[in-house]
């Protein structure tokens, strides 16, 4: 007789890329920073290829032309230079190469890990020798951690096209494992006739922690949430 299959849950996103960049060595159903982009937005001073691709400054006002910026990304590669670390970070629309010097670098040496997803504050200059921009890095944060210190509202959209009827009992599933937190939520439903909007109570805020935003993938998509950030926030 046949053995019956074990039902076992889909693959998470991160889960699945991870598989592909193993096997194949590339990414194939997306890119590793793809569920932070609309993090980035908030936090940071643009995407990678709007600040790489920015014009060259005109000769003789390479000096003036630098300027503080904050940039997210995927660390994609490593390599030493004399008395410094030249990484390449990556976030799906381009590459910046950033400048570690050693006492920055010593302070987050554990972030510079290929695969890590970080946001980086420093000086954006323009390097003559690699004609391009390269940013002078000064600090730097693991990108999960800033978005759970600042997060303050989760915003989920449900739509009837993704579920003709919400399940409340999978969002709270999902919602479950991540309480107590200090990030409220709204729900938001519409459908062709009507539209809503629910503020779940104080009781039911969370922790936006890497796992929550995994499971919020699998429930609605990568354009079914994203979160508020309060005020402070770097790269505006």
């Amino acid at each position: 007789a046949l053995e019956a299959l074990a039902t076992v849950d889909d693959w998470g996103f991160t889960q699945q890329l991870e598989a592909e960049h193993e096997s194949l060595g590339l990414y194939l159903s997306g890119h590793p920073f793809d569920p932070y982009r609309a993090d980035a937005a908030g936090l940071s001073s643009g995407p990678l290829a709007a600040l790489a691709g920015a014009p060259a400054p005109a000769p003789g006002t390479e000096y003036q032309s630098a300027r503080d910026a904050t940039i997210a990304g995927v660390v994609a590669g490593l390599r030493r230079r004399t008395g410094r670390i030249i990484v390449e970070l990556d976030d799906g629309t381009g590459v910046i190469e950033m400048s570690v010097f050693p006492e920055t670098y010593e302070r987050c040496q554990e972030l510079l890990v290929p695969g890590s997803l970080i946001i980086v504050t420093g000086q954006l200059r323009w390097d003559a020798y690699m004609d391009g921009w390269r940013l002078a890095a000064r600090e730097m944060l693991d990108i999960e951690r800033v978005i759970e210190t600042r997060a303050t509202q989760l915003l989920i959209r449900w739509t009837s096209e993704r579920q003709p009827v919400p399940d409340a009992r999978r969002l709270r599933q999902v919602l479950e494992p991540s309480r107590p937190g200090r990030c409220s939520i709204q729900v938001c439903y519409a459908r062709a006739d009507a539209r809503a909007r629910l503020d779940l109570g104080e009781e039911w805020a969370v922790r936006p922690s890497r796992e929550l935003r995994e499971r919020l993938l699998a429930l609605v998509g990568m354009d079914g949430f994203r979160f508020v950030y309060g005020g402070g926030e770097p790269g505006r």
